[in-house]
């Protein structure tokens, strides 16, 4: 007899093989903005799109809000929040008028993209925005795990929704939908990316067939990881770079001067291998020289405690690996990663530089 795990497995590899209009185009953000959109606008049924506008604005929320209080209710795609610029339109904007007020929901989907600082700071600093305005950050696939990337300015105060909040509007939304059909096929593979997610980190060989696009599993594991490493105290990030996907350790940054700057070292996975690195992210210098007299220190510490290390090829740069630590790839079984992980960061924090 099948285990309900297998049978979730076999749910996604039957649609992977027979993919529906949903899941071909399931990366597209228009594809998820229309049927919310049209819920919404559904003039037909005014009250089961008011519950909807109530559970959305609620998702997260620090002010909640009842559906008989809205009296007025609009959704726009692709709506212009900036007068010019590359990160002037928003991808849905919700506004509702509440006792008198207006609200409003300024929603940006990303489905695998990685979500970014500058975009977001940019549609936040339009006309209007205010305290009856939030914005939110609508993840539906590996930008899930991903950290809003930085950049020189301040990134705005977002909230962050997922497949499983939606997955928990099922019944609102298909209630509110004009095109039944529609909201049920997308429900269906929301369903099945939340399984994606929670699934990743099952045996490899046993996710083929399963719909896993590109760097999805990868991105799913480590944002697990990451999730699990949070309760000994480290902190890491997912962050998906054109070469692929890298588990940052935030918590784990040491600064080290160097001519008239600093250069950090850092934890970090990529390729699936843990490595120490090194980069000077605040003025071009080469990060080797600045740190190569801490390598031998570093892996003092690694062999006391245990841990195999092997240096990495020696080539200067702004940001170079120092050395790799532990078998590879490091990622295959989510205890091992865990506690690698949790080892090595306890390692590192306690080397007196």
């Amino acid at each position: 007899m099948m285990s309900s795990l297998d049978l979730e497995l076999e749910s996604l590899r039957a649609a992977t093989a027979s993919p529906s209009v949903v899941r071909t185009t399931y990366t597209t953000e228009k594809l998820h903005t229309n049927i919310i959109a049209a819920a919404l606008n559904n003039k037909a049924k005014t009250a089961e799109a008011r519950r909807l506008a109530a559970a959305l604005w609620n998702l997260r929320a620090k002010e909640t809000i009842e559906a008989d209080r809205i009296t007025a209710l609009a959704a726009v795609k692709e709506q212009r929040l900036v007068e010019q610029g590359q990160y002037s339109i928003v991808d849905l904007f919700v506004t509702m008028t509440v006792d008198g007020q207006e609200r409003e929901l300024a929603v940006e989907v990303k489905v695998d993209g990685t979500p970014k600082g500058e975009q977001l700071a940019s549609l936040a600093a339009g006309p209007g925005c205010g305290v009856h305005r939030r914005m939110i950050l609508l993840c539906l696939g590996s930008a899930q795990a991903c950290r809003i990337e930085p950049f020189e300015g301040e990134i705005p105060e977002v909230t962050r929704w997922s497949v499983a909040d939606l997955v928990g509007l099922k019944l609102l939304i298909e209630a509110a939908a004009p095109k039944l059909g529609d909201a049920l096929a997308w429900h269906e593979e929301l369903a099945h990316e939340e399984l994606r997610r929670r699934r990743a980190w099952t045996d490899e060989a046993a996710l083929a067939e399963c719909g896993y696009r590109g760097r999805v599993m990868i991105a799913y594991r480590y944002h697990a990881g990451a999730e699990a490493l949070k309760q000994s105290g480290s902190l890491w990030e997912v962050s998906i770079q054109p070469f692929g996907v890298v588990l940052h350790g935030k918590s784990s940054h040491h600064e080290v001067p160097y001519e008239d700057t600093v250069v950090t070292l850092y934890l970090e996975v990529a390729d699936r291998k843990l490595r120490i690195k090194a980069g000077a992210w605040y003025k071009l210098v080469d990060a080797r020289a600045a740190t190569e007299h801490l390598i031998p220190k570093i892996e003092a510490a690694m062999a006391a405690r245990g841990l195999a290390v092997r240096r990495s090829r020696r080539v200067g740069g702004a940001s170079v690996s120092l050395m790799s630590i532990g078998q590879e790839p490091v990622d295959e079984s989510r205890e091992a990663f865990v506690e690698l992980l949790r080892w090595v960061h306890e390692v590192w924090k306690s080397i007196v530089w």
